[in-house]
């Protein structure tokens, strides 16, 4: 609860390039109340889930070279998700779906909850492959990128409503019948 996993170590090959790896996991992996802390890594995707099933529930995944999180024929579902410090590109989205290399199951990204992604840029999801579900219609999207497939994006948040009436310090009184 609260805790952190920090990487210190740079990517060799597909076997080490996540801080989290989910690989080949027959029963669903859950994470929950974490900070996923790549800023020491090379390379890496914070969580690569490859062919597997993980929940991700009030997670936050800062400071990756890659993806926050790499979706490889798995099905994901992010509760509450916050992202910073990832670099959005043609190549990799904050959350990347994608079949995978050998890969024949469908990568499925199910997002409820409230998303933050503190990176600019316009691929904080891209879908290569597979389908998205957005419980609470916070991205934009699908816009069809042609070769880089389909990104999504967060929508502004809405402005802050501001109180007209009552007028500051202006007393107000209510009457019981």
């Amino acid at each position: 609860n609260g805790h952190t996993i920090s990487s210190a170590f740079a990517k060799t090959d597909n076997s080490n390039n996540s801080v989290i790896g989910i690989q080949g996991v027959t029963n669903t992996v859950t994470l929950s109340n974490l900070i996923i802390e790549g800023k020491d890594g090379v390379n890496l995707h914070g969580v690569n889930a490859y062919v597997s099933n993980a929940v991700l529930n009030d997670v936050t995944i800062r400071n990756n070279d890659n993806t926050a999180i790499n979706i490889n024929g798995s099905e994901v579902v992010v509760n509450n998700l916050k992202t910073s410090g990832h670099k959005a590109s043609l190549s990799f989205g904050i959350i990347d779906l994608a079949t995978g290399s050998g890969v024949t199951r469908s990568p499925k990204l199910t997002v409820n909850g409230r998303s933050e992604h503190a990176e600019s840029g316009n691929f904080h999801i891209k879908r290569l492959s597979g389908t998205v579900i957005d419980t609470n219609s916070q991205y934009n999207g699908p816009t069809n990128t042609l070769f880089w497939g389909y990104r999504y994006t967060l929508k502004s948040a809405p402005a802050v409503p501001t109180i007209s009436s009552p007028a500051e310090s202006q007393e107000i009184t209510t009457t019981s019948t």
